[in-house]
Formats: C-alpha cells, sequence, structure tokens
C-alpha cells in the first residue's frame, strides 16, 4: 500500500489496478486483517482513487456496493487448478468440474441458485467472507445439494 508502489505502476503505463485483501482459508488464521487493519487498507484506496490516474479496483472492499459478497456467479465465480467451479476462491465446495462439465451447466446448479436464492447468505457481517459469516448455513446448504470438498482444507 505504499504510494510509492502505485505509482511506479502508473510510470509503467498500468491502468487498471487490483488490490486484492488476502483472505485465508480459515477465518482463524492470523494473517485475516483485523476490523481496523481493513478500515486502514480501505481508506488509503479511497484515497488513492482521489489522487492517483489510474482505475483502481478492491475486493471484497468494493462489494459493499452491490450489496456483500458477489460470488456464486452474482459477480463472480471461481475455478481451482483442477477445474472445480466453486462460489468463491475461499471456498471449499463445488458440484461441477470443468474437465467433465460446462461452465454454462456450473453456473446453473443448484449450489450456485441456493447461494443467489439465500441473499442472507451474502452478507458478511462485517467479515471479509460471507462464507466465513455463515458457516453452519453453508455447510447444510452444501450437503442438501450434494456438493463435494475440493482440495482446498478449510480447517488448516
Amino acid at each position: 500500500m505504499d504510494p510509492k508502489n502505485i505509482d511506479d505502476l502508473i510510470a509503467q503505463d498500468i491502468r487498471i489496478i487490483f488490490l486484492l485483501e488476502y483472505i485465508p482459508p480459515s477465518p482463524l488464521n492470523t494473517l485475516l486483517l483485523t476490523p481496523e487493519q481493513r478500515r486502514e487498507f480501505r481508506a488509503q484506496i479511497l484515497e488513492f482513487r482521489k489522487i492517483k490516474p489510474t482505475f483502481i479496483i478492491h475486493s471484497p472492499g468494493d462489494e459493499e456496493k452491490y450489496g456483500g459478497c458477489i460470488s456464486a456467479g452474482r459477480g463472480f465465480a471461481h475455478i481451482n487448478a483442477q477445474g472445480d467451479l466453486t462460489p468463491c476462491p475461499v471456498s471449499n465446495i463445488a458440484t461441477h468440474n470443468l474437465t467433465n462439465s460446462s461452465l454454462r451447466e456450473g453456473l446453473a446448479s443448484p449450489l450456485f441458485k441456493e447461494i443467489c436464492k439465500n441473499e442472507h447468505l451474502l452478507e458478511t457481517k462485517g467479515m471479509p467472507c460471507a462464507l466465513f459469516a455463515h458457516p453452519d448455513e453453508v455447510s447444510n446448504l452444501a450437503q442438501l445439494v450434494g456438493d463435494y470438498k475440493t482440495n482446498l482444507n478449510l480447517e488448516e
């Protein structure tokens, strides 16, 4: 977040910068930003937007404009290295793998439909990740739609 880093990117003719908060695969991970750190990170991004001649996208911070988490096809989805289509990069649940089904089929899956239908599951409740804010409900939903666990281990 050093302004010099942003200036160096701009000097290289970079016109769009994605600033992503690291969201570890466990809400208990010590690398997760504290609420105060998240506020500081967001404030710095908003300041950069005022003074830097580049387009800056902040995830997950910009999701607030869209009513919370935009996973599960509401704005994005994630395909892991094995081809599993998950609602987001920190999710370890899937019902489709793109090595044997289409993206269209995966996006129309009961898993994605149920997450989108239950919009409260996309509320972050102050957490950077909606899945961390609703672990029991997401687990119940995953069992309901017959998901499988991907190789991402959320228990570590």
